[in-house]
């Protein structure tokens, strides 16, 4: 679990993951770890709010998906590395990354609910939930958190207050049937997999749905009206991140730029170091001593 890049100092480091999370880390990698660092994002859906603008960066290797992984042996000559094993990335287009030293996968979360048999789950959703909340089945079974992110913890406030009002008798649920109907229209309209989990951008239609859910009668919290500020900020800070990726990319481009004209122009410096020696050489061995001619002529 990554928890900071001090670890993975000069290591080879292959990042598995489009979204945030994987784009964050790859960023700040670099300088640490091994350069290019290659990430598995091509062919793949970016992030819907931050898009692929980290994975632009010139020292970001971006990479096909992983075919597999293969262990090799290392039969080093020397005594204290003596048959090691490494790591051997390939991906779908048929190239090969050798010597992994770490694989840090940053591609979300897979549900699973052990503790509940009963619960199945299916396409990485929790099936069977009404408001991605009520459990249809059992009622007395209540999720805080089965949403995609966005807006997440201020989602999560509403679901918990709406959770709170239902075991204490406070909110009255419509019938069973008309639980399931809104399940099956929203899987028509987002799909039957992490699609249907994603609020964005009906923000204001559920945190409405769930407040009104929730009611406000009796004591306890009342959830507010939806405010169309608090998407703008949310968004707003997309943006920052966004916009502040494009400029360490564009600074990085420029380095690497100037790095390679540094490097042309002293080859090529030391060409014409190495041919101007050579001339002046050959003219020094055969130009003719005039002086001492004209002497000898005088003589």
């Amino acid at each position: 679990m990554f928890r900071g890049r001090e670890g993975y100092k000069d290591k080879k480091v292959l990042i598995v993951g489009a979204s945030v999370s994987a784009a964050d880390i790859a960023i700040d990698l670099i300088g640490i770890a091994q350069t290019p660092i290659p990430a598995v994002v091509l062919g793949h859906k970016p992030n819907i709010f931050f898009g692929d603008i980290a994975f632009k960066h010139p020292l970001i290797l971006q990479k096909p998906s992983l075919s597999h992984f293969s262990l090799d042996k290392n039969n080093s000559n020397n005594s204290n590395n003596n048959n090691t094993t490494t790591i051997t990335a390939h991906f779908t287009d048929n190239t090969t990354i050798p010597n992994i030293d770490e694989i840090i996968f940053g591609t979300g979360y897979t549900w699973t609910l052990p503790f509940l048999p009963s619960v199945k789950i299916r396409n990485n959703r929790i099936p069977g939930l009404y408001q991605h909340v009520v459990y249809t089945a059992d009622p007395t079974l209540l999720f805080v958190g089965a949403v995609a992110p966005g807006l997440t913890f201020r989602i999560f406030e509403w679901q918990a207050v709406l959770c709170a009002r239902i075991l204490a008798g406070r909110c009255k649920l419509p019938p069973v049937a008309e639980q399931r109907r809104w399940e099956e229209e929203r899987v028509r309209e987002k799909g039957d997999g992490v699609g249907f989990t994603l609020v964005y951008p009906q923000f204001e239609e559920y945190f409405e749905a769930v407040r009104e859910l929730a009611g406000e009668e009796g004591p306890g919290r009342k959830v507010p009206r939806f405010e169309g500020g608090w998407v703008e900020v949310l968004m707003r800070g997309h943006e920052m991140r966004k916009r502040w990726w494009g400029e360490v990319n564009e600074k990085a481009r420029g380095e690497v730029n100037e790095k390679a004209r540094g490097e042309v122009n002293e080859k090529a410096r030391g060409e014409v170091d190495e041919k101007g020696g050579e001339e002046v050489n050959d003219n020094v061995a055969a130009r003719p001593e005039p002086r001492q001619e004209r002497v000898r002529a005088r003589l």
